[in-house]
């Protein structure tokens, strides 16, 4: 059996042993920030500290982002990619895009006006021709041919405005939260709860990668030559744990916290993954993980 590690279910095994606030910084998780979970001794039940308890919030969820908010609100798309510690490419598109979207909203009051013209002056002519009035009918023809023209020309424009502001809108990344902290790193992280964490952790043990290789469970060189970097063939009882692991949290999660399990494709359609860091981040240049196509497969899977 052949398995991945995804920076999610890593995540999720640490903050298993040991619960941590993210920040800003944190905000994202990089497949190649895998965190290493260290592997120690179980703890007597008696020895932990209550469980965390989530933190409600009275402040409203962020806004949907879109051009629309980009043009109307930028200040606040601003503030969040300033506190990504966004690049100053980004920052410039959030003025670039404000002014592509009111460049929109002119053409189209512009086409509509061109298209209204037609539409009032089409049904004139042939009045005028059938009362002889050719002068009037010629004169006629050339207005409806003017706004015929002007709409197209303004369709043209809006498609290459769309273009454009679709590239520089899917290179930005959603908003943060309210409560995000800001900070450039993890010391700007604020602590909300502590869990499993009384003490300091061993330093004689193995860290995870190695005790799997060790026990011939984990073998990173055949992934590599199967699918390159960043996954793993698991076997035996390694393979059999993630399965369980796997079967553990769906049951937990829909017999218990209102979740309903749903089986989904694994080939989707290009707009599945926008808006989602996979593209088009990830399809094009030097280490592209998504090649042109018009399916892309999903290779992690998350908990």
């Amino acid at each position: 059996m052949m398995a991945s590690f995804s920076p999610s279910r890593w995540m999720a095994a640490s903050l298993l042993l040991c619960h941590r606030p993210l920040g800003a910084a944190g905000a994202r998780v990089a497949s190649s920030q895998l965190p290493r979970v260290l592997l120690s001794q179980r703890r007597p039940v008696g020895s932990r500290m209550p469980a965390p308890v989530a933190v409600a919030s009275a402040e409203a969820p962020p806004p949907l982002m879109d051009e629309r908010l980009i043009a109307s609100d930028p200040e606040v798309v601003r503030k969040s990619l300033s506190m990504r510690r966004a690049s100053d490419a980004q920052l410039a598109a959030v003025e670039r895009i404000g002014e592509l979207t009111r460049e929109r909203a002119e053409l189209v009051a512009s086409q509509n006006e061109a298209l209204s013209v037609r539409k009032k002056l089409s049904p004139q002519i042939g009045k005028m021709m059938k009362e002889g009035d050719r002068e009037g009918a010629e004169s006629l023809k050339q207005q409806v041919a003017a706004a015929s023209k002007s709409a197209d020309e303004a369709e043209v424009k809006m498609e290459l405005v769309e273009n454009e502001r679709k590239l520089l809108f899917e290179a930005l990344p959603n908003l943060l939260d309210s409560r995000t902290p800001d900070g450039g790193d993890e010391d700007g992280n604020v602590e909300i709860s502590r869990w499993g964490c009384e003490g300091e952790l061993r330093t004689d043990l193995k860290w995870h990668d190695e005790l799997a290789t060790e026990l011939g469970a984990l073998d990173l060189g055949a992934a590599a030559k199967l699918s390159g970097a960043r996954f793993a063939v698991l076997k035996g009882s390694l393979a059999r744990m993630e399965r369980a692991l796997i079967s553990l949290f769906l049951d937990m999660h829909t017999a218990e916290h209102g979740y309903t399990e749903a089986a989904v494709p694994f080939l989707v359609g290009r707009d599945a993954l926008e808006g989602t860091g996979q593209l088009p981040k990830f399809e094009e240049g030097e280490g592209s993980f998504y090649p042109r196509r018009t399916f892309w497969r999903i290779f992690w899977r998350t908990l």
